[in-house]
């Protein structure tokens, strides 16, 4: 109950910080913006490593990390911008990507811990 507790303000900042992103690249331009906004997410994200050390840190990630929420409808609109009439050809070869690579990562993740339960 108390990680339930401690995880209910991620929706609300969240929610309240949607439209920070879009702030930022109007305020610095879109590629700064972009560029400030993924080294802004990379130091948030890199915060996994103090996860097994201090109970805080798991907490502080998604915190930190629900500031920046309006990441994927920036990478959207980048990638619609850059891609134009072919979007959809590399949306659909962005997704075959991904499930290959999960079909790949699956038995290697296996392979290599090799959990005997």
């Amino acid at each position: 109950a108390g990680v339930i507790v401690r995880a209910l303000p991620v929706i609300f900042i969240h929610t309240l910080s949607m439209p920070l992103v879009g702030r930022i690249c109007t305020a610095l331009g879109t590629r700064r913006g972009f560029v400030v906004v993924f080294a802004y997410k990379m130091l948030v994200g890199g915060m996994f490593v103090l996860q097994p050390y201090m109970c805080w840190a798991w907490f502080a990630q998604y915190y930190l990390s629900s500031l920046a929420s309006g990441w994927d409808a920036l990478t959207k609109t980048m990638s619609t911008a850059i891609f134009k009439e072919r979007f959809n050809k590399y949306m659909a070869l962005f997704t075959l990507s991904k499930s290959a690579a999960g079909v790949m990562a699956a038995p290697m993740y296996a392979l290599v811990f090799d959990a005997k339960a």
